[in-house]
Parts: C-alpha cells; structure tokens; sequence
C-alpha cells in the first residue's frame, strides 16, 4: 500500500474528521470556586484497566469539589451500579491522594452482563437517583462509553418506570428528569477514533520498550531473532509507533498487511537488508495480537518463528508480554493526560444541557477538545466492519492521522537502500547534508541523527555528522557516516555527536562558513535547545558578510528546557519528566511515606528565585516548623536528562530526523539546483525552525520567530503549558480543609530543586 498516496487523499477525510469536533475546551480558563454548588458528579471505570485511569479519577473528584459539586465514586464499574450498597460512595480529598501515579484503577472495574438487560439499568438508575446523581463520567474504552450514552438516551423511560412503580416519588422523578453524561476513552489500544492518544497508550508503550531493551542484551549475546507479540486487539498502534522506538527490522499490523503472502515479504525484509549492506547481530519482529494477512487469516508469533527457522536458518526466540503492558505505575504523560481530561470532563457535565449531545474528551495534538461521542463511537464500530470486509484503505483514513504518519516514518526507516548515486565505481556528483547538535544534551538527539541518515541515503544525498558542535567543526571534526553505524541509536540518551552551548557567532562565523565550503556542506540540521536556535538567528543575520552561510537550514528542537520558540514540545522533555516523577518524586514521597511520617513535596525551579533557594526554604522550615514538621532536599540536576530514551522522545526524534531532512532535500531540489551546481539561497525562508503541529509539520523562518523571543531571559513569549497553571492550583490542595483539627504527628516536607 502507498501510505503516501493515502495521506495526500485524506482531505475529505480530515473534512470529515472536522464534524466531529463540538468546540474547544475551557482548559486555562479561570474557573470560580463553588459555582456550581448542590451537584453531584458520579464516576466510574469500565472494561479494560490502563494507567492514567486513576490521574483522571483524581482530577475529578477534586475538580468537582473546588467548583462545589458532590463528587461519587461508583465502584466495579457497571456492576457496582447496579448492585449499588456500598459500592457507591462519596469521594473525598483525602480518598484522592497518592493515587495519581497508579497503575490500574483503585476503584475496580468488572465486566457487567446485568447493566445490558433493561432490569438492570432500571436498578441502576434507581441507585443513582437514591444518591441524587444526575451527572455521570464513564471511563473506558468504546464498549464502556456506549453503554453510557445508552443509559442517557434511556433514562426518560427508565424514571418513568420507577415512578409507574411507585419506586420514586413524584418530586423525584421531575428533578431526575435528565441524566448527563461525559466519557473518557481509558484503553491501552488507542484505537478509539476521534483522539490522538488514548489514557494508558503511553506507559504501554513504556513497557513495551523496557521489555525490548532488556531482551536486546541477550539477543545481540547470542545473535538471536527474537519475535514479540504486543497486545492492541485489531488495533495496531502499540506495535507501529513500539517498532519505529525500537529499530524494529519487521512489524505486523492488522491495518495494514503486506501484499501478497506475508511468508515472502518476511523473508524478502531480511534478505534485503543483508544484500544492501545492514549488518545486524539481531532481528526484532513486531506481531500485533490482530495481525491478519490480505485474506483476514490470523498471523501468530509461532508462524513467524517457524519461517524464520525453517527459512532463514536463524536461532529465533517468542516472547509475549500478555497483561505486563498494562501494568505498573503511569508515564508522565499519562498522569498529565489523566488529569487534564478529568478536569475537562467535569466543565463539560456542567455546561452540559438536556438537550446537549453526550461527548467525549479527546487529545487533538496538544489540545484538549470535546468531540461528540455517539459520532465519535459509530466512526469506531465502522473500522471493525471494514476490518472484517478487508478494506484496509479505509480502515486507515479512519484510524487517523496518528497510525498514518507513522507507517510513513516507519517505512523510511525500514526500507533504507542506497540510491543508485552512492553506489558503484562511477559516482555522480551528489549533494553533503550535515547534523550538528548544538546546547545541552537531551534524549531523543540520537534518534534525530539516525532519522537523518535514512532518509539521505534513500534519496541519494552523503550524510555527515558535524562532532563536537562549532567548535567542532571550526577544527574539521566532519565525517560521512553510514547507515550501519546507526544503528541502536534510538534509545541512547545524550549525544553521542557531542554538543556544547557555545553558539555559532561566538565560535566564529567567519570560520564555521569557511568549514562549510570547505566540507561542501549544501544543507544543515541544527539540533537542540535555544542555543541551537540562536546560532541558526545568528547565521541568518551573517548571511550578508558570508555567502557560504546561504543554504538550507532547519533546527530541531531538543531540550529538557523546552524554551525554542514556536515549539509546542522539544525532543528530550518527556524524558526528564519521566526521570522527575519516576526516579527521584516517587521515591523520595515513598521513602517518606513508608518512614511512617505525613509528608508533602515541594518542587521548584532553579531558577525561580534568585534569594529564596531551595537550601533558604529547606532551613526556613526546619526552623520555623518546629515541633511539627522537618524539612529536607535534593537537588536533581543532570539525572533529569535522563539515560534510555522514553518512546515519546524516541518516536519525536525519528520522526523529525525524517521530516527535517525531507524539507532540506526539498528546498534543494525547488532551487533547481544540478550536479556539480553549488546550492544558494539567501532568503529568509530557508533558515527555519521544524515545528509540530497536531496534522502537519510548520518550518517558521527564524527571523520571524525571533519577533516572539525574549532573548534575555531565553524564553519564547507565548507558552502554551503555562495556562495549566490553574489546574495546577486546584488539584495540588483543597480550597477548604475538610480536617480543621490540628494535628501532632510527625510531618515531613521534602524540596526537590530541578
């Protein structure tokens, strides 16, 4: 299948998926206290457990109470709403805390045969109705929210038939007359259509490449194929977006199958691979659980172990990882996802009417939005009839942008094969593209690198890897590089190019155009934090004084700081997230809290405030706390940028490797430039930062984003996490004590400096 043709014919398809958006949500919004005070919010899990599930019950619980709503857990599901008794019970702030790194869901979910007769709604509702329910946030995947949004189309006749019954009263059946619902797609699958990223997606995603990782030691030890089989049911994105992280050398989806028999296109994979040069110790297959062939047969871990043994003559071990990937403590992203759907969910039940469509909360890039959700379950159920009908097209212009452009960034780098320039005895003259990491390492810049080399040598140009940054190449350190010598970068963290935070008007422009021409570099890829930035405004201003400095240039955005303008996210700060909440938050609150102390945790930023440091605040409260807390603090400085790339930051850095080398061979090739032809262009729109946008990729000219930069204080002048700040303040502590009794025990509060 051209999945390029595919994404160049989606725009009745991304017309289509326009519908399906209701309106923006009111994330950053100042939100007033007790405004909507005598609600009640009930909410519940369904189906399939995923990490994140909790962050969002959470966010819920204590979103509803600041804005003054009673808030009701509902345990087991559906089941529990049915049966209800204790299985229905209020929340309250204390029953919501040190929950939000938890995997699973603390209030249980179960499978529910009752809740799909009529007789059980009916109980059920007569259960909400006795503890005055008339909101409902249901979390699960599209079987969970399809019963929902049933049970609110029912619920007219259901409160009539309890009243006909005698089972409410007159009075209740006029103020229960409606019941709203909101629902929250929880499911490791990502297979729900109308969201980027489903809660869960991500710390699947983090297991999966542990796993990986661990089984790539005693892979490349015993030069082993290994064939891994990863859960998803008829969805594949767990295994797409896990083989582009792990350098996969095949993966099978259920979206799309390879044509013709997939014995054949297994075997051909490898061979080619061999024929052009790839020399590997070790071969990572990817099976999807729902992987079938272009007649809808099953293909099975075993079935790929037997071609490969019988076929290849290779040493192949089967592993399936089964529940280990829907288990164990959230990502980052999943707790901050959780949390800000949660939140949403909630603004949304209250601005919601009785004759308001039911909806669903959905990631759309970095945006959160509210989507209709019977539009949004029906374009769902319509892939798995497509599946069964085989037309796989169409299953993947369902699917989205998300399983599209990754299939196009995974075929690039599995299908790497010399242009004919850059084989044999007579080479034509070919064009040098250059990589150059510039600032702070962050995880994610070797994965650039490698995106960078595959599509170089695909297209026919020389990659070179610039060592040592500026300085670096001020000296000479410019070396072509091969597709092998790639290979395993994905994962390592740093920069195995070498960076420094010396920007190229301090090193010298005169020097680092005259390398330039010297190394015949016709395109350049700047990669990392605002050092990187500034060095491509720098350049773009020296272009008057040195021509060499006139070609192509494009920087990628790699830094923990997340401080390049126009960047929604850099590569490297879903790393360090991770490395602050895994290795040093949650440790240090367990330490604490299994020490049998009461404890808080204070983070602040180096940076905050130049007198009150964090040693200041850790003696100010040991001083003044006395007798009842004690202070202590770490300061996490370089661990925060990480060792293992995380799957976000490997998957990012691919992806932009690809996508800013094809916008340098494009803009080479739109100047019409031959062979032997020196590349030129002095206009300000070849000197671009790549950026991110939830459909497509933007290259903003430098010298306009400059317009938007406080150079000072290196910081862009629009960032969008900032309006997370009031969410911030409403869930980290409540805005009346539920306890005002004062309390001896011991207390212990820990500073952590990052």
């Amino acid at each position: 299948m051209d999945i390029e043709k595919l994404l160049k014919r989606r725009v009745s398809f991304e017309a289509d998926l326009e519908c399906l958006t209701m309106n923006e949500s009111n994330e950053g919004e100042n939100i007033v206290a007790g405004q909507w005070a005598n609600q009640s919010i009930g909410v519940f899990t369904s189906g399939g457990d995923a990490q994140g599930m909790n962050a969002a019950v959470r966010a819920i619980v204590r979103v509803g109470m600041y804005i003054g709503c009673k808030v009701y857990y509902i345990k087991e599901g559906y089941q529990g709403m049915v049966d209800g008794g204790n299985n229905i019970q209020e929340a309250t702030w204390l029953s919501s805390s040190n929950m939000i790194h938890m995997g699973g869901t603390l209030i249980g979910s179960a499978r529910c045969m009752d809740f799909r007769e009529r007789w059980g709604r009916l109980k059920a509702a007569q259960n909400l109705i006795q503890w005055g329910i008339t909101n409902l946030i249901a979390i699960g995947g599209d079987g969970s929210l399809t019963g929902a949004n049933c049970f609110r189309q029912e619920w007219p006749s259901l409160v009539r038939e309890l009243f006909d019954k005698a089972l409410i009263s007159k009075e209740k059946q006029a103020q229960f007359s409606h019941l709203n619902i909101v629902g929250l797609v929880g499911s490791i699958d990502n297979d729900f259509c109308g969201t980027d990223m489903t809660i869960g997606v991500d710390t699947a995603l983090h297991r999966i490449l542990e796993a990986v990782d661990n089984i790539m030691t005693t892979a490349v030890s015993h030069k082993r194929a290994f064939v891994l089989e990863i859960m998803g049911r008829t969805c594949g994105y767990l295994a797409l977006a896990a083989g582009i992280a792990c350098e996969a050398s095949v993966i099978f989806i259920p979206e799309d199958p390879p044509a013709g028999d997939w014995r054949q296109y297994l075997c051909d994979n490898l061979m080619e691979k061999s024929k052009s040069g790839e020399s590997r110790r070790t071969h990572i297959v990817l099976v999807a659980e729902g992987a079938v062939d272009r007649e809808g047969n099953p293909i099975k871990c075993n079935d790929v172990q037997k071609v490969l043994s019988d076929q290849m003559k290779m040493d192949v071990r089967v592993t399936v990882l089964g529940h280990v990937q829907r288990g164990g403590n959230a990502s980052a992203f999943d707790r901050l996802l959780g949390s800000r759907m949660g939140a949403e969910a909630v603004l949304a039940l209250m601005d919601a009417a009785p004759t308001t469509p039911a909806c669903v909360i959905c990631l759309d890039g970095s945006d959160i939005v509210r989507v209709p959700l019977l539009k949004a379950v029906q374009r769902t159920r319509r892939v798995a009839e497509l599946m069964a009908e085989r037309k796989f097209d169409e299953v993947l212009q369902l699917r989205g942008r998300p399983i599209v452009k990754n299939l196009i960034i995974y075929e690039k780098q599995v299908k790497v094969i010399p242009h004919p320039s850059l084989v044999g005895s007579s080479r034509k003259k070919f064009y040098r593209l250059a990589m150059i990491h510039v600032g702070q390492p962050a995880c994610g810049m070797n994965a650039v690198a490698r995106g960078f080399v595959s599509v170089c040598i695909s297209k026919g140009y020389q990659p070179h890897f610039i060592y040592n940054s500026w300085e670096g190449l001020t000296l000479g350190k410019v070396k072509p590089i091969t597709w092998n010598e790639v290979h395993h970068w994905t994962s390592e963290g740093g920069s195995l190019l070498g960076t420094s935070v010396e920007t190229a008007y301090k090193i010298g422009l005169r020097s680092i155009a005259t390398r330039l021409n010297e190394f015949d570099i016709s395109g350049l890829i700047i990669v990392g934090g605002f050092e990187a930035f500034q060095s491509a405004y720098e350049i773009a201003k020296g272009r008057e004084m040195y021509q060499e400095l006139c070609i192509p240039i494009i920087v990628v955005p790699a830094t923990i700081a997340n401080n390049v303008p126009g960047c929604n996210m850099s590569i490297g700060c879903d790393t360090a997230i991770n490395q602050i909440c895994k290795s040093a938050c949650s440790r240090i609150k367990n330490k604490q809290e299994f020490s049998g102390v009461k404890q808080g945790l204070i983070i602040r930023n180096e940076n905050s405030n130049f007198n009150i440091t964090t040693d200041f605040m850790y003696r100010l409260f040991n001083e003044e706390g006395k007798p009842f807390c004690t202070a202590r603090q770490a300061i996490l400085g370089h661990t925060q940028e990480g060792n293992k790339a995380s799957p976000y930051d490997r998957a990012a850095g691919i992806k932009a490797g690809c996508r800013s080398t094809d916008w340098l061979i494009n803009i080479i090739e739109g100047l019409g430039a031959r062979d032997g032809v020196p590349v030129y262009s002095d206009s300000p729109s070849t000197v671009v930062v790549l950026i991110e946008r939830k459909d497509h990729s933007e290259h903003c000219p430098v010298l306009d984003l400059a317009l938007q930069t406080d150079f000072e204080n290196r910081l862009p002048k629009f960032q969008w996490w900032l309006r997370l700040r009031n969410l911030h303040k409403i869930l980290s502590w409540p805005t009346k004590r539920n306890e005002d009794k004062k309390d001896a025990d011991s207390k212990s509060i820990m500073f952590v400096d990052h």
